[in-house]
């Protein structure tokens, strides 16, 4: 009863521990998303900007095209942008998805760890329980061995005990019969 004891006081004390740790999870996990929230803005905004730096350089060469072939230029101009959008919005979705799926995988290894650590620490303490089990058990057998070297010594006095009063009685009883037969 006294391990169950322990065993409780452990479980409790394992409980506020995990509790204490998934919050503290919980919080790390938020300001990973964030970090990853401010890679990706920093990302897009440093594909936006090199992209409007490119189109204004080709609007200075627009601004010395003339007539209809200015308006070619723009029509290209158009067609290039939304190329480039198009392919912004492609490498955006690229890397937020291999953002998510890195986050993702974090959150899986974190909660393997969580589970692998909180599997640990059940572990030891069932270890901890055997090993004082086998202690208990040891200082049993100590008491046990103890007990038997003292009924041996009791037993060991006794039986020469038990010899010399035979001994005694034996020599009473040889010169009593002595005495008896010079009675006679």
């Amino acid at each position: 009863s006294a391990s169950q004891v322990q065993n409780n006081g452990t479980n409790n004390n394992n409980n506020n521990t995990t509790a204490v740790s998934q919050d503290d999870r919980v919080v790390f996990l938020e300001k990973e998303l964030n970090h990853w929230r401010a890679q990706y803005e920093l990302l897009k905004i440093e594909t936006s900007s090199h992209i409007r730096i490119t189109p204004k350089v080709e609007q200075k060469d627009d601004i010395f095209s003339q007539g209809a072939d200015g308006i070619t230029r723009t029509l290209e101009d158009n067609q290039q942008q939304n190329e480039v959008q198009t392919r912004e919005q492609k490498l955006t979705a690229c890397f937020t998805k291999s953002i998510e799926e890195l986050f993702h995988d974090k959150c899986r290894a974190e909660s393997k760890l969580a589970s692998h650590f909180i599997e640990c620490q059940r572990l030891q303490t069932h270890l901890d329980v055997l090993k004082n089990r086998l202690k208990e058990r040891e200082e049993a057998n100590r008491e046990e061995e103890r007990r038997y070297r003292i009924i041996e010594d009791e037993l060991s006095r006794t039986r020469l005990n038990y010899e010399e009063q035979i001994s005694v009685l034996t020599e009473q009883v040889i010169s009593l019969s002595d005495q008896l037969a010079k009675a006679k």
